[in-house]
Parts: C-alpha cells; sequence; structure tokens
C-alpha cells in the first residue's frame, strides 16, 4: 500500500526545489484516484498553514475523448492559489521563470470577468457532446449548476432579449444566418470558424414590452 505522507512530502519536495518525480505509480502501481485527494488534501492542509489561499479551482479531463488515451475515467480537480497566480494589472504582466522546471508548458493563461456572460447557441444540439470545443465545455460545466446554466446557455430563439441589460450579448451564429445578427446595431464580429460566427452585441437600454418583441425579432 502506497505511503501517502512520503507522497505527499516529495510533491512538495518537488515543487519548493523546482524538480521533477517519476510517476507516482512507478513506485506505487496501486496508487488509486482516491488516494490522489488523499495527498491532495495533506498538501492543502499544510499549505493553508503556511499561508497559502486558494483563490478558485482547476479542474482537468474534461474532455472525455481523450480518456482512453491517457488512462482516466472522470474529470480531476485542485485548487488554484495566490502563490501561484500573478494577476496582470493593467492587462500587462510580467513572470519569472525562476521556479519553473518546465516554462514552455506550466503557465497556463486564465480571464476573469466582471460578472457571468450569457452565451447563445443551439443547446440542444446533438453533436455538441462529440466535440471537442468551447461549447461542449459550457455545455458540461452547466451540469454542475443547472440552474445557473439555465439562465447563462441560452437557445437563439429566446437569447436576443437578453440584449436588455448591463451586460454584453455573445451569439454563436451559423455562418448562413449571421446577416440577421449583422444588421443589428453595435454588433462585432469576434471571431469565424467551422461554418460559425461569435458575436459581440452590446448592451442597451429597453422597456419591458420592447424587450419581448426585440428578443424574438433580431
Amino acid at each position: 500500500m502506497a505511503n501517502l505522507k512520503d507522497i505527499a512530502d516529495r510533491l512538495i519536495a518537488a515543487y519548493d526545489t523546482a524538480t521533477t518525480l517519476p510517476p507516482i505509480t512507478a513506485g506505487a502501481p496501486d496508487f488509486s484516484v482516491a488516494d490522489g485527494y488523499a495527498v491532495l488534501d495533506d498538501i492543502e492542509t499544510r499549505r493553508r498553514a503556511q499561508g497559502w489561499t486558494a483563490v478558485g479551482r482547476k479542474i482537468g479531463f474534461t474532455n472525455r475523448t481523450i480518456w482512453p488515451r491517457y488512462g482516466v475515467y472522470q474529470p480531476m480537480w485542485a485548487h488554484v492559489w495566490t502563490h501561484t497566480v500573478h494577476f496582470a494589472s493593467d492587462g500587462r504582466a510580467s513572470l519569472s521563470l525562476h521556479g519553473l522546471v518546465q516554462p514552455r508548458i506550466e503557465p497556463e493563461v486564465v480571464f476573469k470577468l466582471s460578472a457571468p456572460v450569457p452565451v447563445i447557441s443551439d443547446w440542444h444540439d446533438p453533436a455538441i457532446p462529440n466535440r471537442d470545443n468551447w461549447r461542449r465545455e459550457l455545455s458540461e460545466a452547466g451540469r454542475f449548476d443547472p440552474t445557473r446554466a439555465s439562465s447563462l446557455l441560452v437557445d437563439a430563439q429566446h437569447g436576443f432579449a437578453l440584449r436588455c441589460g448591463k451586460a454584453p450579448l455573445w451569439a454563436l451564429v451559423k455562418r448562413q444566418d449571421e446577416a440577421a445578427v449583422a444588421a443589428m446595431a453595435e454588433a462585432a464580429r469576434v471571431a469565424t470558424s467551422h461554418g460559425a460566427s461569435l458575436w459581440r452585441l452590446a448592451p442597451r437600454a429597453c422597456s419591458p414590452i420592447a424587450s419581448n418583441a426585440d428578443g424574438r425579432q433580431p
């Protein structure tokens, strides 16, 4: 049976000294997912005692299509810490490579929104689970909070009413249908890929009556 405390010791030492380790399973072939979270809990307890503060969560392996390649069968997660996050004040940031073992693959860029953003698309499209893209990630994330997903992942036939408010509206539109969106005031195409375009619609003030009409007739 794996010595979980010893594994936690080695992982902390590897991080603190910027060194690599062989896979845990090389020395403990029976190391399980439950063992991994037990080690993580031990590490987090020690880090909090050192003054580390969690600021979010990192979720990995959300793409089911790669599970067989890596021999996994579920997503995994861990906290993100103030100790390891570097904020880009005024949109710019510099990061020292000191303490990084493999700097080409270690950093990740995270964008923080000031508020949740509704996204319009065909969320009942049966092809969503079969594609590796951001629509699939949003759809699967919605399963963790169905109530919030129902207000943020909006089908196109109901979505344009959300333009009335303070937040911008994002719409994923098939290329053959984008003329109607392009004709709307303050609509900007942000990206185009695989026969569809992502549009940003600036918010505007609407009366309750106007929002109903505008929402159904973009």
